[in-house]
Protein backbone atom coordinates (compact mmCIF):
# COMPACT_ATOMS: atom_id res chain seq x y z
CA UNK A 1 0.00 0.00 0.00
CA UNK A 2 1.20 2.99 -0.88
CA UNK A 3 1.16 6.46 1.06
CA UNK A 4 0.06 9.04 -0.35
CA UNK A 5 2.48 12.32 1.28
CA UNK A 6 -0.33 15.19 0.19
CA UNK A 7 -2.89 13.32 2.32
CA UNK A 8 -0.51 13.34 5.49
CA UNK A 9 0.82 16.96 4.70
CA UNK A 10 -2.90 17.95 4.41
CA UNK A 11 -3.54 16.46 7.31
CA UNK A 12 -1.35 17.75 9.53
CA UNK A 13 -2.04 21.91 8.68
CA UNK A 14 -5.22 20.73 9.30
CA UNK A 15 -3.98 19.51 13.06
CA UNK A 16 -1.84 21.99 13.58
CA UNK A 17 -4.77 25.19 12.39
CA UNK A 18 -7.00 22.83 15.11
CA UNK A 19 -3.88 23.25 17.74
CA UNK A 20 -3.54 26.70 17.48
CA UNK A 21 -7.29 27.20 18.07
CA UNK A 22 -7.15 25.25 20.90
CA UNK A 23 -4.25 27.36 22.48
CA UNK A 24 -6.16 30.66 21.76
CA UNK A 25 -8.54 29.58 24.11
CA UNK A 26 -6.45 29.49 27.16
CA UNK A 27 -5.09 32.91 26.34
CA UNK A 28 -4.91 34.35 30.01
CA UNK A 29 -5.97 38.06 30.36
CA UNK A 30 -5.27 41.01 32.69
CA UNK A 31 -7.65 44.30 33.15
CA UNK A 32 -6.73 47.05 36.06
CA UNK A 33 -7.92 50.37 36.57
CA UNK A 34 -6.95 53.18 39.31
CA UNK A 35 -9.15 53.91 42.09
CA UNK A 36 -8.35 56.77 44.21
CA UNK A 37 -4.56 55.55 45.11
CA UNK A 38 -5.13 52.34 44.21
CA UNK A 39 -4.75 49.59 41.41
CA UNK A 40 -7.55 47.36 40.93
CA UNK A 41 -7.56 44.39 38.65
CA UNK A 42 -8.35 41.01 37.62
CA UNK A 43 -6.89 37.92 35.65
CA UNK A 44 -8.83 35.47 33.79
CA UNK A 45 -8.83 33.14 30.58
CA UNK A 46 -10.34 34.00 27.17
CA UNK A 47 -12.74 31.40 27.79
CA UNK A 48 -14.42 33.31 30.76
CA UNK A 49 -12.50 31.63 33.78
CA UNK A 50 -11.01 33.24 36.72
CA UNK A 51 -7.27 33.10 36.97
CA UNK A 52 -6.92 31.83 41.12
CA UNK A 53 -3.59 32.54 42.93
CA UNK A 54 -2.07 34.10 39.53
CA UNK A 55 1.38 36.23 40.54
CA UNK A 56 0.68 39.39 39.73
CA UNK A 57 3.79 42.03 39.51
CA UNK A 58 3.36 45.95 39.59
CA UNK A 59 6.52 46.97 37.74
CA UNK A 60 8.00 50.47 36.96
CA UNK A 61 10.81 51.21 35.22
CA UNK A 62 11.71 46.95 34.61
CA UNK A 63 11.86 46.91 38.21
CA UNK A 64 9.25 45.35 40.08
CA UNK A 65 7.54 47.70 43.10
CA UNK A 66 5.21 44.94 44.67
CA UNK A 67 3.81 41.79 44.33
CA UNK A 68 0.34 40.30 45.19
CA UNK A 69 -1.66 36.95 44.22
CA UNK A 70 -5.08 36.77 42.28
CA UNK A 71 -8.08 35.85 44.86
CA UNK A 72 -10.75 32.92 44.15
CA UNK A 73 -12.30 35.63 41.84
CA UNK A 74 -9.24 36.51 40.05
CA UNK A 75 -9.27 39.84 41.34
CA UNK A 76 -6.11 41.60 43.09
CA UNK A 77 -5.45 45.34 44.69
CA UNK A 78 -2.27 47.36 44.91
CA UNK A 79 -2.88 49.52 47.68
CA UNK A 80 -1.37 53.52 48.24
CA UNK A 81 0.43 53.57 44.50
CA UNK A 82 2.19 56.26 43.80
CA UNK A 83 1.25 58.47 40.38
CA UNK A 84 3.16 56.96 37.76
CA UNK A 85 3.14 54.83 34.87
CA UNK A 86 2.96 51.06 35.43
CA UNK A 87 3.06 47.72 33.93
CA UNK A 88 0.87 45.04 35.50
CA UNK A 89 2.40 41.06 34.66
CA UNK A 90 0.36 38.11 36.01
CA UNK A 91 1.63 35.07 36.13
CA UNK A 92 -0.81 32.46 36.34
CA UNK A 93 1.52 29.05 35.77
CA UNK A 94 1.82 26.54 32.88
CA UNK A 95 3.50 29.44 30.67
CA UNK A 96 0.15 31.35 31.32
CA UNK A 97 1.44 35.38 31.11
CA UNK A 98 -0.34 38.34 30.53
CA UNK A 99 0.57 42.14 30.76
CA UNK A 100 -1.56 45.07 31.31
CA UNK A 101 -0.30 49.06 31.41
CA UNK A 102 -1.51 52.01 33.31
CA UNK A 103 -0.67 55.65 32.25
CA UNK A 104 0.07 58.09 35.00
CA UNK A 105 -2.35 59.99 33.55
CA UNK A 106 -5.07 57.50 35.15
CA UNK A 107 -4.30 58.52 38.64
CA UNK A 108 -6.73 61.05 40.46
CA UNK A 109 -4.68 64.92 40.88
CA UNK A 110 -5.51 64.60 44.54
CA UNK A 111 -1.76 63.12 45.12
CA UNK A 112 0.49 65.83 46.74
CA UNK A 113 2.75 67.70 43.81
CA UNK A 114 0.07 66.05 41.12
CA UNK A 115 -2.19 68.13 40.92
CA UNK A 116 -2.72 70.91 37.81
CA UNK A 117 -1.22 73.91 38.04
CA UNK A 118 -3.35 76.35 37.28
CA UNK A 119 -3.61 78.71 39.87
CA UNK A 120 -1.12 81.33 40.79
CA UNK A 121 -0.98 82.54 44.28
CA UNK A 122 0.21 85.53 45.38
CA UNK A 123 0.15 87.12 48.90
CA UNK A 124 -2.75 89.58 49.01
CA UNK A 125 -4.91 86.60 48.25
CA UNK A 126 -2.81 84.08 49.51
CA UNK A 127 -5.69 82.72 51.85
CA UNK A 128 -8.56 82.74 49.62
CA UNK A 129 -6.20 81.19 47.19
CA UNK A 130 -5.24 78.51 48.53
CA UNK A 131 -8.86 77.74 50.06
CA UNK A 132 -9.79 77.92 46.15
CA UNK A 133 -7.16 75.53 45.18
CA UNK A 134 -7.45 73.20 48.12
CA UNK A 135 -11.21 72.83 46.96
CA UNK A 136 -10.50 72.58 43.50
CA UNK A 137 -8.28 69.46 43.98
CA UNK A 138 -10.61 68.17 46.28
CA UNK A 139 -13.42 68.71 42.73
CA UNK A 140 -10.72 67.22 40.62
CA UNK A 141 -10.62 64.27 42.52
CA UNK A 142 -13.94 63.71 42.94
CA UNK A 143 -14.87 64.25 39.67
CA UNK A 144 -11.82 61.59 38.66
CA UNK A 145 -13.39 58.68 41.20
CA UNK A 146 -17.09 59.13 39.79
CA UNK A 147 -15.40 59.12 36.16
CA UNK A 148 -13.27 56.34 36.86
CA UNK A 149 -17.08 54.78 38.49
CA UNK A 150 -18.49 55.24 35.75
CA UNK A 151 -16.01 54.04 33.19
CA UNK A 152 -14.94 51.01 35.12
CA UNK A 153 -17.98 49.04 33.95
CA UNK A 154 -17.55 49.73 30.79
CA UNK A 155 -13.96 48.53 30.30
CA UNK A 156 -14.23 45.53 32.06
CA UNK A 157 -17.24 44.86 29.73
CA UNK A 158 -15.07 45.55 26.40
CA UNK A 159 -12.00 43.42 27.68
CA UNK A 160 -14.03 40.72 28.96
CA UNK A 161 -16.14 40.79 24.92
CA UNK A 162 -12.87 40.87 23.22
CA UNK A 163 -11.31 37.78 25.34
CA UNK A 164 -14.65 35.47 24.58
CA UNK A 165 -14.12 33.03 22.01
CA UNK A 166 -17.30 33.96 19.63
CA UNK A 167 -20.25 31.48 17.95
CA UNK A 168 -19.20 33.26 15.18
CA UNK A 169 -15.43 32.04 15.63
CA UNK A 170 -15.98 28.83 15.91
CA UNK A 171 -18.40 28.18 12.88
CA UNK A 172 -15.96 30.29 10.89
CA UNK A 173 -13.05 27.64 11.85
CA UNK A 174 -15.36 24.73 11.30
CA UNK A 175 -16.36 26.09 7.90
CA UNK A 176 -12.49 26.73 6.95
CA UNK A 177 -11.64 23.26 7.93
CA UNK A 178 -14.56 22.20 5.72
CA UNK A 179 -13.34 24.60 2.86
CA UNK A 180 -10.45 22.93 2.84
CA UNK A 181 -11.39 19.00 3.25
CA UNK A 182 -13.60 20.29 -0.42
CA UNK A 183 -10.49 21.75 -1.84
CA UNK A 184 -8.89 18.12 -0.95
CA UNK A 185 -11.62 15.70 -2.17
CA UNK A 186 -11.53 18.00 -5.23
CA UNK A 187 -7.79 17.73 -6.31
CA UNK A 188 -8.08 13.96 -5.60
CA UNK A 189 -11.02 13.26 -7.72
CA UNK A 190 -9.28 15.22 -10.45
CA UNK A 191 -6.39 13.06 -10.71
CA UNK A 192 -8.23 9.88 -10.26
Amino acid sequence: MKVDFRFVKSLLVLLLLGVSQLSYAHQMRVFAYVEGADVIGETYFAGGGKVVNATIELVRDDAVVATVASDSEGSFTFQNVEADSYQIKADGGQGHLASFDIDSSEFPFAEPGNEPSGVAVTSAHQVQTESKSTCNQQSSADLQRAITNAIRPLRTQLEQYEAQTRFRDIAGGIGFIFGFFGLFVLVTRKKA
